[in-house]
């Protein structure tokens, strides 16, 4: 059972990374956008599902909540460009996230002691406390601000992914800290989400204007 899993999220996994891709590089709004767009979103929520049983059949705590991550990034993402705006559900999605990822900076607070690898989720849970609380009051947003949270937590979702390639692909020397690959794809494209989201709110207001 655990190899078929595992096999279904390789795969799976492997969708998403392409058409993550695929969708950074091409034009937004059009329809391939969004099939592809859809495509990335739902293939990013079944791998994220496969990965949390993963993690409860053979427990990994650390995992566990990586997956927890990743799926929220993914499904809230979604959440924010469907019609009619699901703030209930996106609330009860975004509370919970909460909740892990004050639990994810203690876990890597208490592992820094051990290993400086505990900074991998003490960055991944802040960033995901801040995106939660943000999300918890999403219901004064109009659509064009909820499209720009959209593009922030798909673009992030597409880091979750690019990070798991990384991490399983990529051999370093063991001169360079293990924390590295977790970090990099976050380090990397974090700086073009900011860019990204100041170029699409001054476009909106320029559009309203």
């Amino acid at each position: 059972m655990y190899k078929l899993l595992l096999w279904l999220h390789i795969i799976f996994g492997s969708i998403s990374l392409i058409s993550g891709t695929l969708n950074i590089c091409m034009k937004k709004g059009g329809k391939t956008h969004r099939l592809v767009g859809k495509l990335f979103i739902w293939s990013m929520i079944v791998s994220g599902i496969l990965a949390i049983i993963m993690t409860l059949l053979h427990p990994n705590l650390f995992l566990f909540f990586i997956a927890v991550f990743s799926l929220y990034l993914s499904s809230v993402g979604y959440l924010y460009i469907r019609q009619p705006f699901l703030s209930k559900t996106l609330k009860a999605i975004s509370v919970t996230m909460l909740i892990a990822g004050i639990a994810f900076v203690i876990y890597g607070l208490l592992a820094l002691s051990k290993s400086s690898f505990g900074i991998v989720p003490v960055v991944f849970g802040t960033i995901g406390i801040i995106l939660s609380i943000q999300d918890i009051k999403a219901n004064q947003l109009d659509f064009k601000g909820r499209l720009v949270m959209h593009l922030q937590r798909v673009t992030a979702a597409y880091i979750s992914t690019t990070t798991a390639f990384l991490v399983v692909n990529l051999k370093l020397p063991e001169s360079i800290p293990n924390f590295i690959p977790w970090l990099l794809p976050t380090i990397i494209i974090t700086p073009f989400i900011v860019r990204w989201s100041r170029q699409y709110s001054k476009k909106n207001k320029a559009s309203v204007k």
